[in-house]
């Protein structure tokens, strides 16, 4: 009898030092550290005609938004290995540049370097459109986003407190051959003073089509309870404006009943505009 409890016990314990060990083995395991799988990226923006870095451009990659530095250096980090596409233009310059945009693939564990080169602008060698230092910017934090709406060819800017909105609305038009970030300054400082601000990136925007393609996008985001801007559209006041040809553009935006005000700055009679 005293050797079957005595082989019972061995055998109990056997079995517990086994399971001790299986849970040793499992807290282990679940708490090692989990292997980094996000990598770098390093970029220098220079001049395609010069070879010199240039300062200030604005770079956008999927949800990533960041600026070259004096330098014309700039890191986005902790990126999942994967396809993006990169966009790079050039800010508050008397000189202006084409927008760059180019495919990038990021590895695991994998930093990247890489030399991206803009192009300078042949239709529009003018001074800045706009200094943002010429008038006092709102009470407003400004968010933005260089690439959504439809087909991500939409500018967008807008405080960044939504939930204080409903906020009144301006679509903008470019002029000839020009970009959003040509405009930021004037763009950024209406959304300090509480505008929501579309602008199309299209550079032939006299139609006023496009303008109008914004606010419809916007008006579809205002009424979708899972958007972030659900409920923060005043519909009621939406105002159209542009600059040269996108001025003839605001013109023709003008013609839709969702539009209440039309601002036009030099506007030119260009790309459809016949109003």
């Amino acid at each position: 009898m005293n050797n079957l409890f005595s082989n019972n016990s061995f055998v109990v314990a056997r079995h517990s030092f086994i399971i001790l060990i299986a849970l040793s083995l499992l807290i282990t395991g679940c708490s090692k550290e989990p292997e980094t799988t996000t990598s770098n990226l390093t970029a220098t923006v220079i001049d395609n005609a010069t070879g010199k870095p240039l300062a200030n451009c604005i770079v956008s990659l999927k949800d990533e938004m960041t600026q070259t530095d004096q330098n014309g250096l700039f890191t986005i980090k902790d990126l999942q290995a994967g396809n993006y596409q990169i966009n790079v233009t050039k800010l508050d310059s008397e000189i202006l540049y084409e927008e760059h945009q180019a495919a990038i693939t990021i590895n695991n564990n994998q930093d990247s370097k890489v030399n991206i080169k803009l192009k300078r602008m042949t239709q529009m060698n003018t001074q800045s459109f706009w200094d943002s230092n010429r008038s006092n910017s709102g009470s407003f934090e400004v968010k933005s986003s260089n690439r959504t709406g439809p087909n991500n060819n939409f500018a967008l800017l807008y405080p960044s407190n939504l939930e204080q909105g409903p906020y009144p609305v301006i679509t903008w038009g470019n002029g000839t051959g020009a970009i959003p970030e040509f405009y930021w300054g004037l763009l950024k400082n209406l959304a300090s003073h509480g505008f929501i601000v579309i602008a199309s990136r299209s550079t032939n925007t006299g139609s006023g089509a496009e303008m109008i393609e914004g606010v419809n996008w916007l008006l579809e985001e205002n009424n979708n309870p899972t958007s972030k801007f659900h409920a923060t559209i005043d519909s009621n006041n939406i105002s159209a404006a542009g600059h040269s040809q996108g001025g003839g553009g605001a013109l023709n935006a003008g013609a839709n009943s969702k539009i209440k005000t039309t601002i036009l700055i030099e506007p030119g009679l260009f790309g459809g505009s016949t109003r």
